[in-house]
């Protein structure tokens, strides 16, 4: 009679019969299987077959690596025909790694993409870290980048950079390039591509003080550096007044004082540039000749498209939305990290890999946790050739 509190005396002693013996044949069974796996001779041939095979795959040119295979007899290759590597099998695995912008916090970490084999378009949108071959190749990979901000450091203009902390944006240093016949303002500032100085305009006059005595012919310049007015005319006492008046009309009335619009307008032939320190005289404008630098400390980025960001006296940054490539193909540096400007990119000579990974199974191993694997990365620095 079943006890309600448990199982029968005979249901227990069939259940002591049966695990006496399944127990000591599933400890046969694994142990046989545990022993095989980690004897010195099964690692040593997995070990010799997988290191065999990684060498097959390496000596191939970076191109002409044979893809990726699902598990298959190594007894198929005639170097181990004989009958002790019956039961033997191998796969490898290839993934392509470059250096890719996470969009995140950090720009250039190494993650695993798809493979980089696109080449070069005009007029496309390319993002940091992004991998090109040129149209015609020439063994070489090129990839976006962009150093990071330093201070107290000379650039040129059209450098771009990121911000030390990176906040998703690429700037671009930038003074417009010098126009003919052309207004300009006394803080104006003018450059060409990639020079290290920038021309800025000398004020003719000093600032505008309320309550101040001029004389017919003083010059002065507004308060916000937008406008600069001669002393034209005045009567009584060449006095004016507590307040400053509303500029940007040809004649302004002043107190006693009338005020005469200059124009400051550039010539029809560009001036000869001088050194850094120099001036230059552009019709009725003065340039004078400053090195770009960036301030001591980071300045505030602005984020907003097109918005320029000040950095000290001596540079200020285009948040640079474009990212685009030109209409003319680049020059291709073929130098190990060589740089070349494109429109608004800049490209760095760089590497890509294939990271390989060779599997190789025992007779008694059914999965990748139990097979012997071996890894190698090789470069695609110039991938024509042996790599």
């Amino acid at each position: 009679m079943r006890d309600e509190r448990g199982i029968t005396l005979i249901e227990l002693i069939i259940f002591i019969i049966v695990g006496g013996l399944f127990v000591p044949l599933v400890y046969i069974a694994f142990n046989s299987v545990i022993r095989d796996l980690t004897t010195p001779e099964t690692v040593i041939k997995t070990r010799f077959i997988a290191e065999a095979k990684m060498e097959d795959i390496t000596k191939e040119a970076y191109d002409s690596i044979p893809s990726p295979a699902a598990y298959t007899a190594v007894n198929t290759d005639s170097r181990f025909t004989d009958a002790s590597y019956n039961g033997y099998q191998w796969k490898w695995e290839i993934t392509d790694i470059v250096f890719r912008d996470n969009t995140g916090t950090t720009p250039y970490t190494t993650t695993i993409a798809s493979t980089p084999q696109n080449t070069w378009t005009a007029n496309t949108t390319y993002g940091l870290g992004a991998y090109v071959r040129p149209t015609t190749a020439n063994g070489h990979f090129y990839r976006v980048y962009f150093p990071k901000w330093q201070a107290n450091t000379a650039y040129r203009n059209g450098n771009n950079i990121i911000p030390t902390t990176w906040n998703g944006h690429v700037y671009r240093l930038y003074y417009p390039s010098w126009q003919a016949n052309t207004q300009y303002t006394p803080n104006s500032s003018v450059s060409y591509f990639n020079s290290q100085l920038f021309y800025k305009v000398v004020p003719p006059g000093s600032s505008w003080n309320s309550s101040t005595w001029y004389d017919a012919g003083d010059i002065i310049v507004s308060s916000d550096s937008q406008y600069v007015y001669r002393c034209d005319s005045c009567w009584w006492w060449c006095i004016q007044g507590s307040s400053e008046p509303s500029w940007g009309a040809m004649y302004v009335s002043d107190y006693w004082i009338t005020w005469r619009r200059i124009d400051l307008k550039s010539g029809l032939t560009q001036p000869s540039w001088p050194a850094e320190g120099g001036t230059v005289v552009d019709n009725n404008i003065t340039w004078r000749a400053y090195a770009i630098k960036s301030g001591s400390t980071a300045p505030s980025w602005q984020t907003g498209s097109g918005s320029i960001t000040s950095d000290g006296s001596y540079a200020q940054w285009l948040e640079d939305t474009s990212m685009r490539s030109s209409t003319t193909e680049p020059a291709w540096p073929t130098a190990t990290g060589g740089f070349i400007d494109d429109n608004s990119l800049k490209w760095v000579e760089s590497n890509v890999y294939k990271l390989i990974k060779v599997y190789v199974r025992s007779p008694s191993c059914g999965s990748d946790a139990c097979a012997y694997i071996t890894t190698n990365v090789v470069t695609g620095r110039n991938y024509t050739t042996r790599p």
